[in-house]
């Protein structure tokens, strides 16, 4: 499962950097354990010889049979993609209990990625009913109740696919947000999952990525908590030397990447005052790159519309247009293609995942739920192969 970010969501954020600037929102009054450093974003525009571009999936290629997977696929390396960013979910892998493994759609979804030249960003969460705390039963975003046991899937996880190729891991989806870290997140539980993660995979693969959990920009959950403060306790929880790379997703709809607002996701990553970038400098990672395992925006919905020509800030527009979904892609990637310390681009996603309105989630896609492109597919290849 992807993060739910909608505009509103977003807008909560400006209440906590700027309170009273959006009076419909109620503030954020959560205090972080220390004070977060302020940097200016380097203007120079330093010329990148490894750009790495992907599209994140999540688990949308689970229930494909072979050959529509080696369709899909194809279809993705068409675009000029070299990554794919798919979940490793423990809950599809060890649904019944810690002794019984199924890799049955796992081991085709490796196979045929290797088959089409497409490298692999495993998104190691989500925990099975037997793994779960008693306080939160229901749902797989709950938190692992045993660090340990989730490492342990991780060493498995790891020496099973490691030979196959697959030597970039992810460790769990926007720890930051209570919708993916059940029953509410926390930056001490998710820093010690990520210890235990990355002495289990650098045990057995010294060499590979380990990628922190893509911070979510924040959702309307009253329990979430602010990509920068959540980053910031992190580091005060020791988080430093288990990560090689910062996942980040800078969601920014309706606005473009370039576009700086207190609320826009980009531009927290390195525009504002308080940015993840200056907490990562703050704490001697400056020289760590961050790769974005999430961006995009969605073209339908169930709020406000946003045009090239209105944006529509004051109505909280929840989806964008067809231009204005490929406009702030190709801005977002002019955007990644000039930022030295941006080491990776996944757009998200592929392809719609349905058409009902009622949830902007269904229309993230490069393609309609039908197959078709949007304008967006085209730009999406032209800005990455040219």
């Amino acid at each position: 499962m992807l993060a739910a970010i909608i505009a509103c969501g977003l807008l909560l954020y400006a209440v906590f950097l700027m309170p009273g600037s959006h009076p419909h929102h109620p503030k954020v009054t959560r205090l972080p354990k220390r004070p977060l450093a302020s940097v200016s974003r380097p203007s120079a525009a330093v010329a990148k010889t490894n750009l790495y571009y992907g599209l994140a999936l999540g688990d949308t290629l689970l229930g494909l049979n072979s050959s529509k997977l080696n369709n899909e696929l194809s279809s993705i390396a068409a675009t000029g993609a070299t990554w794919i960013r798919i979940d490793v979910s423990w809950a599809d892998i060890q649904p019944q209990n810690a002794n019984q493994y199924d890799w049955s759609a796992l081991d085709r979804i490796v196979a045929a990625a290797n088959q089409h030249g497409l490298k692999i960003l495993a998104t190691l969460a989500y925990t099975p009913p037997w793994a779960r705390p008693t306080d939160c039963s229901s749902s797989q975003q709950c938190a692992p109740a045993s660090t340990s046991q989730f490492a342990k899937f991780v060493a498995v996880v790891t020496k099973r696919y490691a030979p196959k190729d697959i030597d970039a891991w992810e460790i769990w989806n926007e720890p930051n947000l209570e919708g993916f870290w059940q029953p509410a997140p926390s930056p001490l539980d998710y820093t010690r999952l990520l210890q235990a993660s990355y002495h289990a995979i650098k045990q057995i693969e010294p060499t590979a990525t380990i990628v922190s959990g893509g911070l979510g920009s924040l959702d309307n959950s009253r329990a979430s908590i602010p990509q920068v403060m959540f980053l910031s306790d992190m580091y005060a929880d020791g988080a430093k030397p288990y990560f090689d790379v910062l996942g980040y997703h800078p969601y920014s709809f309706p606005a473009l990447p370039s576009h700086v607002a207190t609320w826009s996701g980009w531009s927290m990553m390195a525009d504002l005052p308080q940015s993840i970038r200056s907490v990562m400098i703050a704490n001697g990672d400056g020289a760590k790159q961050i790769w974005i395992t999430e961006f995009g925006a969605p073209t339908n919905g169930p709020g406000a519309l946003a045009t090239t020509s209105n944006p529509n800030y004051a109505l909280h527009a929840d989806h964008v247009s067809n231009a204005l979904q490929t406009n702030m892609l190709t801005d977002a990637i002019t955007q990644y293609k000039k930022t030295p310390w941006l080491g990776a681009f996944f757009w998200y996603t592929y392809q719609d995942s349905g058409t009902s309105t009622s949830s902007n989630q269904n229309f993230f896609g490069l393609l309609n739920y039908n197959g078709t492109p949007k304008p967006a597919y085209t730009a999406f290849h032209t800005a990455i192969t040219k």
